[in-house]
């Protein structure tokens, strides 16, 4: 189904239903995350073989980003939503059923695989399809979905765990995925009675921009070179690192370093998840009104991280209120990130109709950059402590910080250019 929308009730329909797929999408993709630290607790695996479940997931997920990425600019973005929908409910049951981790680790990385494209194709949606008025506010809305769907994983665990064991998570995930599902096919069906098949003023005018470089169209990989996009490449790796790594391991480290137990140690990383919306409104405040250099502004947020990570070295020794503030703090600077780097500077190559590539590339990064951090803070974890892998966040955030700023000219006049 390719087309944009004019019709106003239509493109809302349209907004509520992509919402609520990415939203359920990200609460379901977290709920192996939110049951890491009943399964430690359980003796089921040892934290470095609970966090490489969590990584395969991410590296086969981010293996398929870039073929998501390029088919989410050429075929049906609703299809590759459905697929990936489908695929993830049934993975889910799956991991409901078994204690196996053989079975658990080839699962959950399946569940990566068929989610090849939901985020791209979730993009394209909303920069393309979407009538024309509603794709600024849209783009602030879809980014508050990860935070959304992270709070209700967390929010589940803390009711459930509390009086069921880990494999209730899946169940409901299970439950959430067929039900969305079914609203997504129903929105679909609506949706393409509404379609406008001929090219928009936009995919016009881009068309026409790019021709006036070569007969193909600019190549992507030239587009990544000039804008400097090479460069943000390494930060939005980072970013994800220290995002989700730090918010997966936040419920082990709370409660080994404190001794809370697992339901209150996933209310404080509901808690972490619920401020870093925070994060969506922050950005909208500076980009682009104080500034309109999204690479110069991602620099930054790293920068007013490193004291924040600095002082977490000290967790433990620290009251926990302030560790839970600096947790607070530090995630919100990263979520900030999450904004400008997943939506921002993707939307930036429309004009070139590559944004769905852009934002496969940049998730594909992001997904190895979430396995790493799986494996490395389980690791440093389990044979370092939480000492080593608070040094860890301060060294990555520094390269990010750096990386920014050499790109932040480049960008610049990469969003100047007129096609």
């Amino acid at each position: 189904m390719r087309g944009y929308l004019e019709d106003e009730r239509a493109s809302r329909l349209l907004f509520v239903g992509i919402w609520l797929v990415y939203m359920i999408t990200c609460l379901t993709r977290n709920t192996y995350a939110s049951a890491m630290s009943a399964i430690v607790s359980d003796g089921l695996f040892t934290k470095s073989a609970t966090g490489t479940i969590n990584a395969a997931f991410y590296l086969f997920y981010g293996s398929v980003q870039f073929l998501g990425g390029y088919l989410s600019d050429r075929i049906s973005p609703f299809t590759i939503l459905s697929v990936g929908l489908f695929g993830a409910l049934v993975c889910n049951a799956v991991m409901a059923s078994t204690e196996s981790y053989t079975v658990m680790l080839i699962t959950w990385s399946l569940n990566g695989i068929c989610q090849f494209g939901v985020w791209p194709a979730t993009l394209k949606i909303i920069t393309s399809v979407l009538k024309k008025e509603h794709r600024k506010s849209a783009s602030l809305y879809i980014s508050v979905c990860m935070c959304t769907g992270g709070i209700l994983s967390y929010f589940a665990a803390m009711i459930l765990l509390r009086h069921f064991n880990w494999p209730s998570l899946f169940f409901l995930s299970s439950f959430l995925l067929a039900a969305v599902t079914v609203m997504w096919i129903a929105v679909t069906v609506k949706t393409k009675k509404k379609l406008i098949t001929a090219p928009s003023p936009d995919e016009i005018k881009g068309s026409a921009s790019s021709q006036k470089q070569t007969p193909s169209g600019i190549p992507v990989f030239r587009l990544m070179a000039i804008s400097g996009f090479f460069l943000l490449i390494l930060p939005s790796t980072i970013r994800a690192i220290l995002d989700n790594g730090v918010k997966s391991w936040v419920p082990t480290m709370m409660m080994e370093s404190y001794g809370i137990t697992p339901a209150i140690s996933s209310m404080i990383a509901a808690l972490v998840l619920l401020i870093n919306i925070s994060g969506v409104w922050l950005t909208n405040k500076l980009y682009p009104r104080l500034c309109s250099n999204a690479s110069l502004i991602t620099g930054f947020f790293f920068l007013a991280a490193l004291p924040l990570f600095a002082l977490l070295l000290f967790i433990g020794r620290l009251p926990i209120l302030i560790t839970i503030l600096l947790l607070f703090a530090s995630t919100t600077a990263m979520y900030s990130i999450n904004q400008l780097m997943n939506i921002e500077i993707p939307a930036a190559f429309g004009i070139y109709n590559r944004t769905g590539t852009i934002a496969g590339i940049n998730n594909a990064f992001g997904s190895f950059g979430i396995m790493l951090g799986n494996l490395l803070f389980g690791f440093l974890a389990d044979y370092s402590g939480w000492t080593a892998v608070i040094v860890s966040w301060l060294i990555f955030a520094a390269l990010s910080m750096a990386c920014c700023f050499a790109a932040a000219p480049l960008w610049k006049r990469f969003t100047m250019r007129k096609g």
